[in-house]
């Protein structure tokens, strides 16, 4: 599945939408989630963009996946699902205060519109500096739709937890560590970095595993 959008533009109480869409999400594997009314009186919160299929029964799309695990961190934010595989859109973006773009049974290369479309939203959003983090599917769309490259790896298909050499860290990233092992389900990879980019770890077959831009990409 692909998600992707964190931001303020959605109230989180006293819209019956918000409701609707938490039914229907649980109800159908791939049902689009209405957008929330802009309200007067805004609350920090965060919205998701939904891809092709659910991942797993507890959080049936990606997008829910990403908000359950940013709500314990920010439990007064609000979090907006957008299935853009499905065609459906945040009418403004930039509206939110970050966006995330999660992993989808698709390739970054597929000749299909919807991920053109989101190659747009990638440079609309780099543009305006709003904060990007993509997560496998979406950690390549942005690398490609900035001018970097993605391939298939000659190593194939690979599923499992992959541990990755970090060669550099932000001052975030404390305490520093000099691994890092995470679940992943990849086949393709970025081959090549687009401009701006610094490559913080990677391994033997995929040596962009970690990537950012300036500030605002992740």
């Amino acid at each position: 599945d692909l998600a992707g959008i964190a931001g303020r533009a959605r109230a989180r109480r006293g819209d019956p939408r918000r409701r609707t869409r938490s039914a229907a999400g649980r109800r159908t594997r791939q049902r689009a989630h209405a957008a929330g009314a802009r309200a007067d009186r805004r609350e920090p919160g965060g919205a998701t963009l939904e891809g092709d299929w659910p991942f797993t029964e507890r959080h049936p799309h990606d997008g829910d996946k990403v908000a359950a695990a940013l709500q314990p961190l920010r439990p007064d934010w609000a979090f907006d699902t957008w299935p853009v595989s499905q065609d459906r859109w945040p009418d403004d973006a930039l509206v939110y205060d970050g966006v995330v773009i999660t992993g989808s049974p698709a390739s970054v290369n597929d000749d299909s519109a919807w991920i053109r479309r989101l190659e747009q939203l990638v440079l609309h959003l780099h543009a305006h500096k709003k904060p990007l983090l993509g997560i496998c599917f979406g950690h390549q769309v942005i690398a490609k739709a900035l001018g970097g490259q993605v391939s298939t790896s000659m190593a194939g298909l690979r599923v499992g937890t992959l541990t990755s050499q970090m060669h550099h860290h932000a001052a975030w990233m404390q305490p520093p560590q000099p691994t890092m092992t995470l679940y992943a389900a990849q086949e393709d990879h970025v081959v090549a970095l687009p401009p701006g980019a610094q490559t913080f770890g990677g391994d033997a077959v995929c040596p962009v595993t970690f990537y950012a831009i300036g500030r605002h990409v992740f």
